[in-house]
């Protein structure tokens, strides 16, 4: 899902052809997804677009409800990491002002997350822009001070 029908194009045109994947131009505000109708959700990279601190815990809220008890949850969003907060780059916009963004920290985002749902691991990436050594940077110890992107990978607790 994109609010952008150019990049819904692009995508299913890398993608090709598939009766498994769709891709639907829509704004994730205006998402809803039945209560306990999935088991798998899959989050990536927007989270940041989606305005302030309580429109992007309102949307975590909302959407996570959608997940099945022991169901699981993967997200990335863009981590303000020491470069951006020197460079006074947490905030702002891309294209002409057209898509805004406000990096996240790990824990801000934890605690945005409904009390049902807990995080089993968190993890750094997008370091150095080589993955090996990326795989190596993000076992230290302050690798979310660099990381460009950060994961919290998590599930519903059971009833």
């Amino acid at each position: 899902m994109d609010f952008s029908k150019a990049s819904c194009d692009y995508n299913a045109t890398q993608v090709g052809a598939s009766d498994h994947v769709g891709f639907v131009q829509a704004d994730l505000n205006d998402f809803y997804i039945r209560t306990e109708s999935c088991s798998l959700l899959l989050m990536g990279d927007f989270l940041q677009h989606l305005g302030g601190p309580a429109e992007q815990q309102r949307f975590l809220r909302r959407v996570l409800r959608a997940l099945e008890p022991g169901g699981w949850f993967y997200l990335s969003f863009f981590n303000a990491n020491l470069k951006n907060r020197l460079k006074k780059d947490v905030v702002g916009s891309w294209c002409e002002g057209d898509i805004p963004y406000r990096r996240l920290t790990p824990h801000e985002v934890r605690r945005m997350l409904p009390e049902d749902v807990s995080v089993v691991e968190g993890y750094s990436m997008n370091i150095s822009h080589n993955p090996g050594m990326d795989l190596w940077l993000s076992r230290l110890p302050f690798a979310y001070l660099l990381a460009r992107m950060y994961v919290l990978i998590g599930r519903k607790c059971d009833k």
